[in-house]
């Protein structure tokens, strides 16, 4: 059960690491310069 739930963390640090790579580049795309 606790492997099960060490899954599920390591999906979700993955899912917000990802989360703040897609607002890095949301960034550079809508920055003009």
């Amino acid at each position: 059960m606790s492997h099960v739930k060490e899954l599920l963390l390591q999906v979700q640090r993955e899912m917000l690491e990802n989360e703040r790579f897609k607002s890095l580049i949301v960034y550079y795309d809508v920055d003009p310069v």
